[in-house]
This record gives C-alpha cells, structure tokens and sequence, in this order.
C-alpha cells in the first residue's frame, strides 16, 4: 500500500471510532463508514487533523475530543445506529490486513498503555 493509502485507512479508523460517539450531533447521527472509506481526500484531511500534522475543522476539533472517550467506554454513549457502523468497521478491521495495520497505530496513538482493547473486543463481539 502507498504512504497515501496507509495514511487513509488509518483516518479510517479514527473517523469511525469519534463519529459513532458524538450520538448527540445529526450530522454523525447519520455516519457513513462506506462515505468515508470511498473518499480518500476527506479520510487524508482529517488524518492530518487527528494526528496534529494539518488544520481541523469543526468536526475534526470535535473527533479529537471523542476518541479517548469512546475507546474508553466502547461507545457506550453512542445510538443504536453508531453502534453498529462501529461493530461494521471493527469487524471489517479483523479480515482486512490493511485495515488491520492501521487499526494497529490509531490504538498505538490513542491506548498506548492497552488499558480498553478487551471492552472493545467484547463490544464487537456483542453486536
């Protein structure tokens, strides 16, 4: 895969995970794991964002925000819908080994000391 590429998939996951948990907000309301994963340029603009290298809109302001929380609570906050875009994208995460790798980093970046890997496990497990 292509830095690009890599660097796409990791937003992936990261866009997945804060904009299941903002519930509260319409515009996540009606997330799309598929709209994000067909659009490279949006998925690279808030990789930048996320990881500290480019501007932040918003909404990128706000997923920076919710990332830890939702790692912490495995979406526990989040609506039925946000849950299952999540349990989509983390399944999808497991027989992908690109999107696997990137996964990988986003959990590297934000649960460094492994402290929620098992309730996410668990959350995906239950869906």
């Amino acid at each position: 895969a292509t830095a690009m590429q890599c660097r796409c998939l990791l937003l992936l996951a990261v866009v997945s995970l804060a904009a299941v948990a903002h519930s509260r907000a319409a515009p996540q309301n009606n997330f799309s794991v598929d709209s994000v994963l067909n659009n490279p340029r949006v998925l690279n603009a808030y990789l930048k964002c996320v990881l500290g290298t480019g501007p932040c809109t918003k909404e990128g302001r706000e997923m920076k925000r919710l990332i830890p929380e939702v790692l912490k609570t495995a979406c526990k906050s989040c609506s039925q819908k946000n849950k299952e875009n999540l349990r989509k994208f983390l399944r999808r995460v497991e027989v992908d080994p690109k999107l696997s790798d990137a996964w990988r980093k986003v959990l590297e970046k934000y649960d460094p000391h492994r402290q929620y890997r098992v309730g996410l496990e668990k959350f995906v497990n239950e869906g």
